[in-house]
């Protein structure tokens, strides 16, 4: 897509001079804004290649730093936080238990 964008801005710039340079060797007051007149659109031709090109290069530095900073979103239903220091976090047994020790004084303590 960049390369694209360079061969605009390339093509913009070359058609603007040669476009001008016409104009000055031209005597009749038509053909003078004529060739200003192709001049400014390969000037705005030039312009757009550049803000295509830049827009390309921040959407790959945005793309990059967002997907490397950034988790990826999902509902906390199913994503549960993980500490490195105690693991996952423990399931509940079934039935409403805690899944912890039993309290105490507990029959079978």
């Amino acid at each position: 897509m960049r390369v694209i964008d360079v061969l605009l801005i390339l093509a913009g710039v070359i058609g603007a001079f040669v476009a001008y340079n016409a104009s000055l060797s031209q005597s009749d007051l038509r053909d003078i804004v004529s060739s200003q007149v192709l001049a400014t659109a390969c000037a705005t031709l030039a312009i757009a290649g550049a803000g295509l090109y830049i827009a390309a290069a921040l959407a790959q530095v945005w793309t990059g730093a967002v997907g490397r900073t950034l988790p990826t979103y999902a509902p906390r239903s199913r994503r549960r936080p993980c500490s490195p220091l105690i693991g996952p976090p423990r399931r509940h047994a079934p039935g409403g238990g805690g899944g912890g020790p039993p309290p105490r004084g507990a029959a079978g303590s």
